[in-house]
């Protein structure tokens, strides 16, 4: 599992593509009656980028380390981590109540009134016992975002956080299509990757 942050070119094209799926199953009995069930917890991001400039010149080859870095995940075979340009921060985010013995907890955002798990956070965040801010001496984050506290919090208290956070993606296909239209001028109409959930 890579910590590599997807690379930020100017060439990305307005409209950002972004999509979240479930895995649901609806049964219908002869009857009429119907019966759902729903596997996922989370839904799974797919996001859809296009870039109508790459440059491959000296001073910048941008088509080159987006195939780099498209080679060194092997395609959709490692993950790694995405900035949404709009949705990457929370303020005051209510991670919940710490409970007797328990060290370790999820860090979350809610968009929506759907609160969902981080892929993994960008930067320091700040974290709050009933609004207070703690010492960061107190708790580690791994880089999927959980928040390990040393030693168990006493219980009852709000946990919260505010800071910003990646997605934990991984590339949907094995290849990755670019066309050059101009010496040193590439696109990349389709680079498409989907959220993991650890």
């Amino acid at each position: 599992m890579s910590n590599a942050i997807f690379p930020a070119f100017i060439g990305l094209k307005w409209g950002v593509q972004k999509s979240p799926n479930w895995n649901s199953m609806v049964k219908k009995t002869a009857s009429g009656r119907t019966f759902r069930s729903s596997f996922y917890a989370y839904p799974i991001w797919q996001f859809k980028l296009s870039f109508e400039v790459l440059r491959a010149n000296v001073a910048y080859q941008e088509v080159q380390n987006l195939i780099g870095f498209f080679n060194q995940r092997k395609g959709r075979f490692d993950t790694f981590l995405y900035e949404d340009p709009d949705e990457h921060s929370v303020t005051g985010q209510v991670i919940g109540t710490t409970v007797s013995g328990q060290v370790e907890y999820r860090l979350v955002k809610n968009l929506g009134g759907f609160v969902e798990p981080i892929g993994a956070v960008n930067g320091t965040p700040t974290i709050y016992f009933d609004d207070v801010a703690i010492s960061a001496s107190l708790y580690d984050i791994d880089s999927n975002g959980y928040l390990i506290f040393h030693t168990a919090p006493l219980p009852g208290q709000v946990i919260k956080w505010t800071g910003q956070y990646y997605y934990r993606v991984a590339f949907t296909k094995d290849e990755l299509d670019f066309e050059q239209f101009m010496k040193d001028l590439w696109e990349a109409k389709r680079v498409e990757f989907e959220s993991v959930i650890t």
